[in-house]
């Protein structure tokens, strides 16, 4: 119990069972100013994917990055601690896959050319949807809906701005 196994010349990272304390394995870097990292390596890392490294740096941002383009520069996921309230933001260079229900409890900002939402109903609280936003000078198109319906035509619902007016009806246009 409490039996410590260190490594460095100068006791630099100390592996040890805290039963007193926080009745857990601790793994530390004792040098001031220091990273720690710890690295997993797999079927001998000797291929790029096979090694990854999780780093906690000063102020306690972790980071686990692939050894995938030759070093551990490119992040797969940073967490930095919020100094606010005890929560955390997180940053994932890759693709996210949500296999349950995501709930966003403050605002949701999404950053991209193309916003996907495949669900047989929506919901929508707010009055008023605004569409083109941003929109500054003479638009450029029209504005509108557009119902796609499969081996029939699809319907719209638009703003035409050639015509100056709103215009329903059959059309091959698509989102």
């Amino acid at each position: 119990d409490d039996k410590f196994l260190t490594f460095g010349t100068d006791d630099d990272y100390v592996m040890y069972y805290d039963e007193a304390g926080a009745d857990s394995l601790i793994l530390s870097a004792n040098v001031e100013g220091a990273a720690f990292k710890y690295e997993w390596r797999s079927d001998e890392g000797d291929d790029a994917l096979d090694k990854w490294e999780w780093e906690i740096a000063n102020q306690g941002v972790m980071t686990l990055s692939n050894f995938a383009d030759g070093d551990y520069g490119d992040a797969f996921a940073t967490f930095t601690p919020n100094a606010v309230a005890l929560k955390q933001t997180a940053s994932f260079g890759g693709s996210m896959t949500v296999a349950s229900n995501l709930t966003v409890s403050g605002d949701l900002t999404v950053n991209g050319t193309t916003t996907t939402v495949s669900t047989t109903n929506m919901v929508v609280e707010d009055q008023l949807i605004e569409l083109n936003n941003g929109q500054s000078g003479t638009p450029s198109g029209d504005i509108g809906f557009v119902f796609e319906r499969g081996d029939s035509a699809n319907q719209v619902f638009v703003w035409d701005e050639s015509a100056d007016k709103f215009t329903m009806g059959s059309a091959a246009a698509t989102g």
